[in-house]
């Protein structure tokens, strides 16, 4: 979906399955991605694939420059429609949603949040501040602890679901990527049994798009785990 002011309003998820839509707020790596998370500047998968596609950083400095716009654009009734159409919506694909929102810009995401059917929603976000701003705004975050393990208690006791990213002996990519997800693998086993639910994105270790299982949008998954791609 195209605006004069922002170009690409919502954006198409070549990830995810068919008619999957993704909205992004900042540039990747940016003042608005906290600096806690161990992969900024260091692997993270997003600022790495936007590096390579200078058109996505334009368009995302657009936004950020004028977030408060941007969630009132995403409010309009067509816009609205298309994200509830959507069969996988993927929100902070790149960058983050920025840690303080003015009254007007909260009621916004409160307006977008409120037409979701979140079953079909990831929204991941980088610190616990964010993830109790969206919560509060209708959204079901999944906090990324990234390669932070340790972290993973604090945001579960916290009330939230996680996720993180586990190192293998190469990136999770091509045809042998199943192979180089053996960590994150045994690293769900070790959660489990310490009865915390968690599953291995299929997205990242298989040939499943993302959205296909929704495991990200399911409170009862306490964890997912991405392997490092």
């Amino acid at each position: 979906m195209q605006t004069k002011t922002f170009g690409t309003l919502i954006g198409s998820y070549g990830k995810g399955i068919s008619g999957s839509v993704t909205v992004n707020f900042t540039t990747s790596g940016g003042k608005h991605c906290d600096d806690s998370c161990p992969l900024k500047g260091n692997g993270c998968y997003a600022i790495t694939t936007e590096a390579m596609k200078p058109s996505i950083t334009i368009n995302l400095e657009r936004k950020e420059a004028s977030i408060g716009a941007y969630l009132s654009a995403l409010t309009d009734p067509k816009a609205i429609a298309k994200l509830a159409k959507a069969p996988w919506v993927r929100f902070a694909a790149f960058g983050s949603i920025p840690a303080v929102l003015s009254d007007s810009e909260r009621s916004a995401l409160k307006t977008i949040a409120g037409s979701l059917d979140h079953s079909r929603v990831h929204f991941p976000t980088e610190t616990l501040g964010k993830a109790d701003m969206l919560k509060e705004a209708g959204f079901m975050p999944r906090v990324s602890v990234a390669s932070n393990v340790q972290n993973l208690p604090k945001v579960l006791e916290a009330g939230h679901v996680a996720s993180c990213a586990i190192k293998g002996d190469k990136l999770a990519r091509g045809k042998n990527k199943r192979a180089h997800s053996s960590q994150a693998i045994a690293f769900v086993r070790s959660l489990r049994d310490q009865g915390i639910s968690a599953k291995v994105c299929p997205a990242v270790a298989g040939n499943a798009k993302c959205g296909s299982c929704t495991a990200c949008a399911d409170r009862s998954v306490q964890v997912i785990v991405y392997p490092m791609h």
